[in-house]
């Protein structure tokens, strides 16, 4: 049985610095809806065209696109009639499967050798894609699609661990709406204040809590961003370095059971299941 595998990202767009606001009262959903609706194509390298097509809103704000690269090339074929052999140029346009939801800022992205061994690689063509269209360009805005971790092993570590003696995360211009207000909002409030691309922020100690370590960790995997842990198991062990990044967010959809709306429930519930700030982890 053959299975779609769709990996969770973030989208992020960022205003220009000057007040920080996008003009013309646009939100972020606004925008992601404009660069939809321009479905834009963009020639990346000499001879391959990357295309955004087939949008198809399920709901208010979340739906379905395809990703995909258009390319010729050269076929060598024997002419049984005329008794030559000929080349004839073909067009080939392998795509992949993408849901969203514009109000959250997510895409699930599916994997698909034939565009790329890994769903990074695609989502990077996504991301030039988005950075073609006239409303970024014309606005100024900056775009990331960022890879959403799966932060179940890590938190297990961190509420598992004897002692935490160091906590790092990184962070990114203001995007997200569900970003942490403890830390990360004004974390990214800083970030824009200095005109930063990024930060990163360490607390050490000799036994940090775990319980204030996890919910921020939550809110940094929801936002694509990342985090580490030194810590230790138990008494006797040593302190090791555990990380977020490296383990996708993703699941599998079997191919014939693929459909726009279930997928892209199971997609949301992925997500939240992510975010969630009860112990909904717990049990995975």
């Amino acid at each position: 049985m053959t299975a779609i595998d769709l990996h969770l990202y973030r989208l992020k767009l960022v205003p220009p610095r000057q007040g920080l606001l996008f003009p013309d009262d646009l939100s972020r959903p606004d925008i992601f809806r404009r660069v939809l609706e321009e479905r834009p194509s963009v020639e990346l390298i000499p001879g391959y065209f990357w295309h955004i097509g087939n949008v198809l809103f399920i709901d208010d704000t979340g739906g379905y696109f395809a990703a995909g690269r258009t390319t010729k090339s050269t076929l060598q074929k024997y002419d049984g009639e005329t008794g030559n052999f000929v080349e004839e140029e073909l067009e080939t346009s392998p795509y992949t499967h993408v849901l969203f939801d514009c109000g959250i800022g997510f895409m699930a992205i599916a994997k698909k050798t034939k565009l790329s061994p890994t769903a990074q690689g695609v989502a990077r063509k996504i991301e030039k894609l988005f950075e073609s269209t006239a409303v970024i360009k014309e606005h100024q805005i900056a775009v990331s699609v960022d890879a959403i971790s799966d932060p179940v092993n890590f938190i297990q570590s961190v509420r598992a661990a004897y002692s935490i003696r160091r906590f790092e995360v990184t962070f990114s211009r203001s995007n997200p709406f569900d970003a942490d207000e403890f830390f990360q909002k004004p974390m990214e409030k800083y970030l824009d204040a200095t005109n930063g691309k990024s930060g990163k922020t360490v607390v050490c100690g000799d036994d940090l809590d775990a319980g204030t370590l996890v919910s921020v960790t939550k809110s940094v995997a929801a936002t694509g961003n990342d985090a580490k842990a030194v810590l230790k198991t138990d008494e006797r062990a040593g302190y090791s370095t555990k990380s977020l990044h490296g383990n996708p967010a993703h699941f599998l959809i079997p191919e014939e059971e693929f459909g726009g709306e279930p997928a892209l429930q199971e997609s949301r519930e992925v997500y939240h299941r992510i975010r969630a700030k009860d112990d909904v982890l717990d049990h995975d």
